[in-house]
């Protein structure tokens, strides 16, 4: 355990430096759109984020009760749905509202027209990952991280640190929109491979309790 808590961490550090290089490359309005926008989506995630956690908690308690497949499949559709409503929701009033909401807070028309983009480019994306955020809650329910930690991988040797390494050499893509084309293809793949890793933790674990179950009521009748 506390070595994959090390090797989450050192990924995470090299995720973050990757991503400070992609960022260097932006002028300052386009950092300021971006970090303006970062702030205003993380702060429409904190009740996503309290969802996932109250369902990694209860995917745990799930495992010690009869029908944990069924419960644990139940939860984790709820609280995605959750999580897709809470962030749409967001994104459709953003379409008409967000210029709006922006000026209230930056008077700089560039800064805000900066993160008009990034909300277009990101909305989606998003919501996807405010669906996958609550599906990892199973690999934390479980105490299986390391599926946290195999997506971790995944996303930063084949998508970020190829992207940023290619700004660094072909200065045409050292643009804000290849950055965003990075976040897109990041959440893009982190849904993918979170949902197919679910079904695979899902199919495998309760194939064999049910194995387990089946075994014990045999010696029990005996």
């Amino acid at each position: 355990m506390a070595v994959e808590k090390v090797w989450n961490r050192s990924f995470g550090n090299v995720f973050y430096f990757f991503i400070l290089q992609a960022l260097n490359y932006l002028g300052p309005n386009q950092f300021a759109g971006f970090q303006f926008f970062q702030k205003i989506m993380w702060t429409v995630l904190i009740p996503v984020i309290a969802i996932s956690q109250g369902t990694s908690i209860r995917v745990g308690n799930y495992l010690k009760e009869e029908n944990a497949r069924e419960k644990i499949l139940a939860i984790l559709k709820t609280s995605s749905l959750l999580g897709f409503i809470i962030v749409g929701v967001f994104g459709i009033l953003g379409i008409f509202f967000i210029d709006a909401f922006e000026a209230i807070f930056t008077s700089n028309s560039k800064v805000i027209y900066y993160s008009r983009i990034m909300f277009f480019w990101q909305i989606i994306p998003y919501i996807l990952f405010g669906i996958a955020m609550n599906i990892q809650g199973l690999f934390f329910g479980t105490r299986k991280r390391y599926y946290i930690l195999i997506i971790s991988l995944v996303l930063n040797l084949m998508i970020i640190m190829p992207i940023v390494l290619l700004m660094s050499i072909i200065g045409s893509f050292q643009t804000y929109e290849m950055i965003m084309l990075m976040f897109v293809l990041v959440d893009d793949v982190d849904i993918i491979m979170t949902t197919i890793l679910a079904k695979y933790l899902i199919s495998r674990n309760f194939q064999q309790n049910e194995k387990y179950n089946l075994l014990n009521t045999t010696n029990i009748n005996k």
